[in-house]
């Protein structure tokens, strides 16, 4: 836990702050595009037919309904578990529900699910997966999530058959900001760290 609860401590005081004012901390991209460039495509792809399992959405759990350190970790748990929902589904519309109407952020990782899926393709092993967490002492304003976050690889096979590999993405630090709205956490930024 040493790398991530290092950075609340540079990051968090001064980010929350930001928080309080009508501007939503600058955004990070969602996720991080891979750093040799555009996604590789193969040239023959094979499409394969499978049955489509029903998958069932992620629940958020109680605690993460209290205005606590451990709520806020529940929901930042959970809000990933929505994000990968999305992933896995392409509906993005609970992720969505938990995240404020200014978290462009929010908006950005919706799109980039939501593009190959709004075309007619689907994603495969793509997710975002929490090695750690820490969470800052909260403030009037919400809380700040510190989340160190991997990106496997992964595929999206797109309705024409071709299949686009999405290369795993170097591990990162991700500023979660939540605010408390209506009894229950909201997601307001996700900020890279790291950048």
């Amino acid at each position: 836990m040493p790398k991530v609860a290092a950075r609340i401590a540079v990051v968090g005081v001064l980010a929350l702050s930001a928080c309080s004012g009508g501007d939503e901390p600058d955004p990070a991209p969602a996720p991080p595009s891979p750093s040799a460039g555009a996604p590789a495509e193969t040239a023959t792809p094979t499409p394969t037919e499978t049955a489509t399992a029903t998958v069932v959405p992620p629940v958020m759990p109680p605690e993460a309904r209290e205005r606590t350190t451990a709520g806020a970790e529940a929901f930042t748990r959970f809000y990933f578990d929505a994000v990968n929902h999305g992933f896995r589904t392409g509906d993005t519309s609970l992720m969505e529900a938990h995240s404020m109407e200014e978290c462009t952020s929010c908006s950005s990782t919706r799109d980039y699910i939501r593009e190959p899926v709004d075309r007619g393709g689907t994603w495969e092993g793509t997710a975002l997966v929490i090695r750690e967490m820490a969470v800052a002492p909260l403030e009037e304003a919400g809380a700040i999530v510190d989340v160190y976050l991997e990106q496997p690889a992964g595929v999206v096979h797109d309705a024409d058959g071709s299949i686009t590999e999405e290369p795993a993405q170097p591990p990162w630090v991700a500023s979660v900001y939540l605010r408390w709205r209506e009894g229950e956490w909201a997601t307001y930024g996700l900020v890279n760290a790291d950048e």
